[in-house]
């Protein structure tokens, strides 16, 4: 059996895939690696792209599935939700940064359908803030009065609703961005 040479994957991902141009050795792009020893400025913005989306993506995920029904379980609704509290403030800021990247990547490579997703993922995390800082003030009632859980989860559910659509998105948007890397890696083939 003959030995792969240095530098050479066979999967089909890295030859002709989307992961072509990002994680693929040098001489499988061929490039010639004395000649050039960095990645393209284009490939290492499309990897940080890619990387936003896709960690933004997970660690939602992750939080929803995993973390949130433990939590509840471990600590209760209540200490659950106000760790919940702190951790969405950051998933938010995580979400801005995809927005501003997605929205330099779709001026170079936008469609009507990837800006329509983009405005849609947009609106949804402006919607996230502002029920965000309702649901705030529902946990801090005036003194002597005690908080309307009926109406909390009333507007929970529209956070909820809001995080589910947006999270519905983001596979979306991240396959734009990988499936316009094929699709120039076939141009470029041909």
């Amino acid at each position: 059996m003959a030995a792969t040479p240095v530098g050479e994957n066979r999967h089909p991902l890295f030859r002709h895939g989307p992961f072509r141009r990002l994680i693929a050795p040098a001489t499988i792009r061929g490039m010639n690696a004395e000649r050039k020893r960095w990645p393209p400025i284009a490939d290492v913005w499309r990897f940080i792209v890619v990387l936003t989306i896709a960690g933004w993506w997970g660690a939602l995920t992750f939080y929803g599935a995993v973390v949130v029904p433990e939590g509840t379980e471990q600590l209760g609704s209540q200490i659950q939700g106000l760790v919940t509290q702190q951790v969405t403030r950051t998933l938010n800021l995580v979400g801005d940064a995809v927005i501003v990247l997605l929205f330099f990547e779709l001026r170079r490579t936008g469609t009507r359908g990837r800006w329509a997703a983009w405005i849609t993922f947009v609106v949804c995390q402006i919607v996230l803030y502002a029920v965000h800082a309702w649901l705030s003030a529902l946990l801090q009632p005036a003194e002597g009065q005690s908080v309307d859980r009926v109406w909390f989860y009333d507007v929970h559910r529209i956070y909820l609703l809001t995080t589910a659509v947006q999270w519905a998105i983001g596979p979306w948007l991240l396959w734009g961005v990988l499936a316009r890397e094929t699709a120039s890696v076939t141009r470029d083939q041909t």
